[in-house]
């Protein structure tokens, strides 16, 4: 196999393109007392939704989770069609954000690509979800790719046709990727997710964002998606009062100089 993604012919698909599954991580009582019994209704709800039309992969903690869910989604008459069962430790549920990259090639052929992941600039545990792709390319036999760098899922959008968009604030970052320049961080993109064409938005840095309650030093997928191959979808607000405000107007600005 060759070193890299873009050496062996593979990129990163949009995310409307035909995919075969979702990944879900589910809920654990961590962190707080209750944190599982608020989310574990949604991940019913998900599962229910997505199993109607696709695969969908759940990653439990250990026998007694896996036991617990498989009990959840009989007796909800949700059942256990097309849901397919790991047991993969793991510290919290973001599987966009830790979970692996799939990338592929013209021949279908899939493989992972595995960032290297730090809860969102070490502000939460993150040693258990950093294992999380290197251990799903292990149960499905693909081949794992391991960047020198850290990056979320979240923080990455791509059209599939050779664009990336990013902020600048949650990949250029010293408490992610200290010491590495612009530069040297496109190099690695290009190599591991197969663009070319980068689009850079400002986004806002980490003492904004905390008070706005955005732990992710404002995330792509909350800024502005790729709806195309060349559409764009931004979040705005006319309200000139909303502390977002700067941030959502020099986005435009950005977007239309790109």
């Amino acid at each position: 196999m060759r070193n890299t993604p873009a050496q062996a012919g593979f990129h990163m698909p949009a995310e409307w393109e035909e995919h075969e599954g979702t990944w879900l991580q589910w809920p654990q009582e961590k962190g707080y007392r209750g944190y599982q019994l608020k989310l574990e209704g949604m991940w019913l709800q998900m599962v229910d939704a997505l199993h109607q039309h696709e695969n969908v992969h759940v990653i439990v903690a250990d026998e007694k989770q896996r036991d617990h869910v498989v009990h959840q989604l009989e007796y909800f008459d949700i059942g256990l069609d097309n849901v397919h069962l790991y047991i993969i430790p793991t510290d919290d549920v973001w599987a966009r954000d830790n979970g692996p990259t799939f990338v592929v090639n013209q021949a279908g052929d899939v493989a992972i690509t595995d960032w290297e992941f730090n809860g969102w600039g070490e502000r939460f545990p993150y040693k258990l979800d950093n294992l999380v792709p290197s251990a799903i390319g292990k149960e499905l036999a693909l081949p794992v790719f391991k960047p020198p760098m850290v990056l979320e899922g979240g923080a990455v959008e791509v059209n599939g046709k050779g664009a990336f968009m990013a902020t600048r604030t949650s990949i250029i970052d010293p408490h992610r990727n200290p010491g590495m320049s612009q530069e040297e961080i496109e190099v690695i993109l290009r190599e591991y997710l197969g663009v070319k064409h980068f689009i850079w938005l400002t986004g806002a840095g980490r003492g904004e964002c905390e008070k706005w309650g955005d732990e992710t030093d404002s995330h792509i997928d909350i800024v502005a998606r790729f709806t195309g191959g060349s559409t764009e979808l931004y979040n705005w607000t006319d309200d000139m009062s909303d502390p977002r405000f700067a941030m959502v107007s020099k986005t435009v600005e950005e977007l239309r100089d790109a």
